[in-house]
């Protein structure tokens, strides 16, 4: 034999190996069908709600800072009333915050029971 035919016998072997593992790896996977199972978690009500209270008592928190940055302000201005504007609101927000702080405490303390 010569080495021509040994070169090409090695190429053409190696070339139906390469088929040969291909075709079965084609065929094995053609007819698998897969199930898929789709896990949907939802939160509980009561996380939820202390969600929904933090949210709000957030807000509250942000228009505070626009108060006092409008506060702070009035004071760089020597602003007797917009000070006094200013105090008011942050006043209101203030009794907001401490009316919701029970619901938000016993919304959390539910939301961790689960």
């Amino acid at each position: 034999m010569t080495p021509f035919t040994r070169t090409g016998l090695q190429v053409a072997g190696a070339f139906g190996a390469l088929l040969i593992t291909f075709g079965i790896g084609a065929g094995s996977t053609s007819a698998k069908t897969v199930e898929v199972e789709r896990v949907v978690e939802v939160t509980p009500a009561a996380c939820q709600r202390y969600i929904d209270l933090s949210e709000q008592v957030l807000g509250y928190a942000s228009e505070g800072l626009g108060y006092s940055s409008d506060a702070m302000e009035a004071a760089a201005r020597f602003n007797i009333s917009g000070i006094e504007a200013s105090t008011a609101k942050l006043d209101t927000l203030a009794l907001k915050v401490e009316a919701l702080s029970p619901q938000v405490i016993a919304a959390k303390a539910e939301c961790r029971g689960y």
